[in-house]
């Protein structure tokens, strides 16, 4: 929750809201492409996480498999 009001606010600061209580179409489009960015670089750094994590369970479980096995 805080990330997505942390890119909510960066993204708003480099879009708009200077021209009165709406956004036009620009900043509209702006702010659309800002989060977008965010939340695929969000995507990307989670799925390498995800990655990193089950190489190390798989490498974890293979060790112990060849343990077993040679022992």
């Amino acid at each position: 929750q805080n990330l997505v009001q942390g890119i909510t606010k960066l993204c708003f600061s480099r879009c708009g809201g200077t021209r009165g209580d709406t956004l036009d179409s620009g900043e509209r489009q702006c702010l659309a492409n800002c989060m977008g960015r965010y939340m695929d670089a969000i995507k990307e750094v989670g799925d390498a996480l995800a990655a990193k994590h089950n190489k190390h369970l798989l490498t974890k479980e293979w060790t112990e498999d060849l343990k077993r096995v040679c022992y």
